[in-house]
C-alpha cells in the first residue's frame, strides 16, 4: 500500500481575497478554474483513487514551504517528506492551450531548493489522464511517472533538478515538450519504457536523458543538444550517433534525432543567424559604406522582419530552427496548419487524440 485513508478524510480549501489555498486529500472530483485562482498549494495534494482533478486553461498553481505533512500521505523520500507535492492516484486532467497555458510554480518568495517536489502520477488513470500546455518549474522533479502511463504534450519543464522522471515500468508518451535548464537531468530514467518524441531536450546543467543502461527507450525526431556535461549517459549507443543528414543538411542520429542548437526567436543563436542572412538588410551600427548599402537594399525585394525581434511567445522556434518541419511526420503530429510537426511546445496540433 502506498497510502491509507483515515475514517475521516478533508480537503484543505480554504477561500482567500485573491484565490484559494489548496492541500489534503481530494476524495471527490474536482475542478479548479482559472477565474477563481490563484490556488496556493501549502500542502501535500493527495488525488485518490476514482477521483478526478480537472485544471482548467490559464490556471496557476504557487506553490509554498510545507506547513506540516498529512499522516495520510504516504511520503516517497526524505526530499518529498520535506517539500508539497502533487500525488495522483486517481486522474488530473490538466489542459491548457497554446495561448493560455497552466503554470505550477513556487512562490515567489520562496527561497527553498528545490522549492516543492514536483506533480507524481503514481498508478493514475491513464485512460482520463494527461498534461498539456502546462509550465512546471521549480521542483525537485517536474513529473515522475511510476506504473501509469498518460501523454504529456506541449508542455514546459524548466528549472527543476530532474525535469521528468520515469520507473517502475511506466511507457508514458511525452510529445513536442521543451525540457530545458534543468539540474542533474532533463530526463531520467530506470525500469521504464517510456517514449520521447519531437521535444526538444537543451541546455540542461548536466545530462540531457539520463538512463540505467537496461531500458529501452523510444527517443526518435527529439532536438538533444547543449547539455552541459552530455546529452545522453547509459542509454542505447546508437543515440546521439550522427549517421547522416536530413535533406536541409542537418545532422541526425538513426532514430532522426538532431544534435543541434534549437535557435529559439530572440536567442543569441537567432541574432547570429540573421546577421548571416544575406536576404536581410545588414543592421545599421555595421554598415561601413551608406552610398553603397542604399544601392544594394533599393535591388532587395521589401521584407517585413526585424533586425532585432522580439519573442513571440517563450521559446518560440527562430525561422532558421533545424526543428521547424523536422518531427515526426505522421498525420497525427502534423502541426495545426497542415504542415510537418516543428520540434518543441509550439509543434502539433492544438488538441490530440490519444493513442
Amino acid at each position: 500500500m502506498y497510502y491509507r485513508l483515515p475514517s475521516i478524510i478533508c480537503c484543505l480549501l480554504v477561500f482567500t481575497s485573491s484565490g484559494k489555498e489548496v492541500g489534503g486529500v481530494l476524495t471527490r472530483d474536482t475542478r479548479w478554474n482559472a477565474e477563481e485562482g490563484p490556488f496556493y498549494l501549502t500542502s501535500d495534494l493527495l488525488v485518490a483513487r476514482n477521483v478526478r482533478l480537472t485544471v482548467t486553461a490559464g490556471t496557476r498553481v504557487v506553490v509554498g514551504a510545507s506547513a506540516g505533512k498529512d499522516t495520510a500521505v504516504t511520503q516517497y523520500d526524505d526530499i518529498d517528506s520535506h517539500t508539497v507535492a502533487i500525488k495522483i492516484h486517481g486522474a488530473l486532467i490538466c489542459c491548457g492551450k497554446s495561448e493560455k497555458r497552466i503554470t505550477f510554480a513556487p512562490d515567489p518568495g520562496s527561497t527553498a531548493s528545490p522549492a516543492w517536489y514536483g506533480i507524481i502520477l503514481h498508478e493514475a488513470d491513464e485512460q482520463f489522464t494527461e498534461i498539456a500546455h502546462a509550465d512546471i518549474t521549480g521542483a525537485y522533479c517536474g513529473i515522475s511517472l511510476m506504473q501509469c502511463s498518460p501523454p504529456i504534450r506541449n508542455s514546459i519543464i524548466e528549472h527543476n533538478h530532474i525535469g521528468i522522471r520515469c520507473t517502475d515500468n511506466t511507457s508514458a508518451r511525452v510529445y513536442n515538450c521543451a525540457i530545458v535548464f534543468n539540474s542533474a537531468a532533463g530526463i531520467r530514467v530506470t525500469g521504464a519504457n517510456p517514449c520521447f518524441m519531437n521535444n526538444i531536450i537543451a541546455f540542461n546543467r548536466n545530462i540531457g536523458v539520463w538512463c540505467d543502461g537496461l531500458v529501452k527507450v523510444t527517443c526518435a525526431f527529439n532536438c538533444i543538444s547543449g547539455n552541459s556535461d552530455g546529452d545522453f549517459l547509459e542509454c542505447d549507443p546508437e543515440l546521439g550517433h550522427l549517421v547522416k543528414k536530413n535533406k536541409r543538411g542537418d545532422s541526425i542520429d538513426v532514430f532522426k534525432n538532431l544534435r543541434c542548437d534549437p535557435i529559439f526567436s530572440g536567442s543569441i543563436a537567432d541574432s547570429t543567424a540573421r546577421r548571416q542572412d544575406i536576404s536581410l538588410p545588414t543592421e545599421k551600427h555595421l554598415v561601413r559604406d551608406t552610398t553603397i548599402a542604399a544601392i544594394l537594399q533599393s535591388g532587395r525585394k521589401k521584407t517585413n522582419e526585424t533586425c532585432n525581434p522580439s519573442p513571440d511567445g517563450r521559446y518560440r522556434l527562430s525561422k532558421y530552427s533545424p526543428c521547424i518541419d523536422a518531427g515526426d511526420p505522421s498525420g497525427s503530429f502534423k502541426d495545426s496548419d497542415g504542415s510537418r510537426n516543428d520540434m518543441g511546445i509550439w509543434g502539433g496540433p492544438e488538441f490530440m487524440n490519444k493513442k
